[in-house]
């Protein structure tokens, strides 16, 4: 610095005056050019570098990352329907239930509505959301509360597949539930009165069977003996019995078997006895010829000569806790399958009394006496609810369709009714105790 340090001086002199002295400046006298030593310019001398440029405006806006940030429009979907099942069923209609789902990312938690579809077995073909539509569903009530809804407008003896979802108040739809499949009735409305058997003859009856040619047979405990009558009720005969006897059915070859809690009795053709066997509380035989009697804590299936072929003692190997002891009736279901109703208003459905059953129970009922139509799987099942006088008429699963009103006073000595048996066309035959006489009730489709 203090090399070049004269040479500088009188420059600043003159500028230094000129900014003194205000107005115009002086002309600055040419002293030819400055040239600066070559080393001045070396930056090894410790020079500062030229200044950066200024900046006159911002860089553009980078917002920050925030993947993992809430974001309040970000509204997830409601929960799906996790327990959608039919409850009951007629020839036109399922009764749903499920409950009430949440949906978590609104603002009030509560689903805004559902969308049901259902299909037949001829649109499967379509996707879910593109298949028949149920409008009518209410609104949803509060999350985790259970919820009803009647899907009518549907065909009988048919099968539908459901399905549901929850909507919330974006628009935004849950999964949907799983399918659940079910078979409406065969019939649109229970069956009607068509007629009355025995009036006259009958005593005390307890029970009625109907054979493949519609022979009805009918056990009069009154008389301890058995009437038989053609299909259109024109008495035909009979036979008496040592004892009283509570249950009888027809087998396939015509004979008939009695039981009593004593032993179980085959009378042929000629209303003579012709076998003797193992007792018990009722008797059904089914469309292959096997017999099945209720015994005490169980059920046993037997041979043709009525001894025990197996017995189920206490239900081991089925899922519920069955009871032991009550049992009032049994019938078969097609070939295979088996029902029993215990006093305890509880119906009992078993797969040839083994693997896994199924427990329906019904608390506004007091006592049942199962039927079901022989050969036929989707057929009704029919409980005999004595003391109130009607019968429940269930589907193919034991869900309730229908509750037929039987004529008549209700009596106080618990005699209302008695057994139950249909036809091979369909028609209901229900014994009224407490009139000594058989009901007929015949479906109108």
């Amino acid at each position: 610095m203090r090399a070049y340090l004269p040479r500088l001086l009188p420059v600043l002199l003159l500028v230094v005056t000129a900014l003194a002295c205000g107005g115009d400046s002086p002309a600055i006298p040419d002293t030819g050019s400055v040239e600066l030593d070559a080393s001045l310019q070396d930056p090894g001398l410790g020079l500062p570098p030229d200044p950066p440029p200024v900046v006159l405006h911002p860089p553009a806006y980078d917002p920050p990352d925030t993947t993992d940030d809430p974001d309040p429009t970000d509204d997830p979907p409601p929960d799906p329907v996790s327990d959608l099942q039919v409850v009951a069923v007629g020839g036109d209609r399922l009764v749903l239930t499920w409950t009430t789902p949440q949906d978590r990312g609104g603002s009030t938690g509560r689903v805004d509505g559902y969308d049901l579809r259902f299909a037949r077995p001829d649109q499967l073909t379509l996707d879910v959301k593109d298949r028949p539509a149920d409008v009518t569903v209410p609104a949803p009530d509060l999350p985790g509360l259970p919820e009803q809804h009647v899907l009518a407008g549907l065909d009988p003896d048919t099968d539908y597949f459901v399905n549901l979802r929850s909507r919330d108040e974006l628009g935004q739809y849950s999964e949907w539930s799983s399918t659940v499949v079910h078979h409406t009735f065969p019939h649109s409305a229970p069956p009607s009165l068509a007629g009355i058997i025995g009036a006259g003859n009958l005593i005390d009856p307890v029970d009625v069977s109907v054979a493949d040619d519609g022979e009805i047979a009918v056990l009069d405990a009154g008389g301890n003996r058995v009437r038989r009558f053609s299909s259109e009720g024109v008495l035909l005969g009979g036979f008496d019995l040592p004892s009283i006897h509570v249950g009888l059915s027809f087998d396939t070859d015509g004979t008939i078997v009695v039981v009593s809690s004593g032993g179980s009795t085959r009378f042929g053709a000629d209303d003579l006895p012709i076998l003797s066997g193992r007792g018990g509380n009722d008797v059904d035989v089914s469309a292959s010829g096997r017999v099945a009697v209720a015994s005490g804590g169980g059920a046993a299936i037997l041979t043709d000569d009525l001894s025990t072929e197996s017995y189920m003692e206490n239900w081991v190997g089925i899922r519920y806790p069955y009871p032991r002891t009550g049992n009032i009736g049994i019938a078969w279901s097609g070939t295979d399958s088996i029902h029993v109703a215990f006093t305890d208003r509880t119906l009992i459905l078993l797969p040839d009394m083994y693997g896994d059953g199924l427990k329906v129970t019904y608390p506004d009922q007091t006592s049942f006496v199962p039927a079901r139509i022989g050969g036929d799987p989707l057929g009704p099942i029919y409980l005999v609810n004595r003391n109130v006088r009607n019968v429940v008429i269930l589907d193919h699963r034991g869900l309730p369709a229908y509750v037929l009103p039987v004529e008549g006073a209700a009596p106080l000595d618990g005699t209302g009714l008695g057994g139950v048996d249909p036809g091979p066309d369909g028609t209901l035959y229900v014994v009224d105790r407490s009139g000594g006489l058989v009901r007929m009730y015949a479906y109108q489709d």
